[in-house]
């Protein structure tokens, strides 16, 4: 799928020296021109075997905003959107055998970076390329215990990396405080479910 589109009279958060914990959102004039490409595909080479994968690509044009506390004029970037991101997921079904039926998941996920606000004075450096694993095994149709029944161990960000999910600068009396946001360490559990 390719598209692309013009956002008009943009909704962006400037910070107030007056009122720094309360960001205040105001229209800016103007058009922006946002366009890109997605690409999903899904694959069963075998049977029980599943890989999908997905590609976006995301082209924003900046432009020239000022903003209304500070009066220095700006490039306006995109928040929360990586000009690149890609995903992989590989699940395999087993199929019955003699102690269930075990079903295992893999996904892995690549996203460029990205600004977590749209204006460079409150936050002017992008969020570093992420890189995360999470994986699930699970096994259902229990001999003796029925078929609603499934036990599951999962694990999310498997090589443990750390990354910072969002940062932004909140101007003082005395200088600038900067404060950022990380993600969650690696993190695994079990499951019981049941069906009824």
């Amino acid at each position: 799928a390719a598209y692309t589109s013009s956002l008009q009279s943009a909704q962006v958060d400037f910070t107030n020296p007056a009122s720094i914990s309360a960001p205040e959102t105001l229209n800016v004039a103007g058009s922006t021109k946002v366009k890109g490409l997605e690409v999903d595909v899904t694959l069963v080479p075998v049977r029980g075997l599943t890989i999908g994968a997905n590609y976006a690509f995301t082209d924003f044009g900046t432009r020239a905003v000022t903003n209304p506390f500070s009066n220095l004029v700006e490039l306006l970037n995109i928040s929360n959107t990586p000009r690149h991101a890609f995903s992989a997921s590989f699940d395999y079904d087993f199929g019955t055998t003699a102690v269930g039926r075990p079903r295992l998941h893999l996904d892995a996920d690549n996203v460029g970076g990205y600004f977590a606000s749209a204006v460079p004075s409150t936050d002017p450096n992008k969020n570093a390329r992420t890189w995360l694993i999470n994986g699930r095994l699970s096994l259902s149709e229990l001999p003796l215990l029925g078929e609603n029944l499934e036990i599951a161990a999962w694990a999310k960000n498997l090589t443990n990396r750390t990354y910072q999910q969002t940062d932004f600068i909140v101007p003082t009396g005395a200088g600038n405080n900067f404060t950022a946001f990380y993600n969650e360490p690696r993190s695994y559990g079990v499951e019981l479910r049941l069906r009824f």
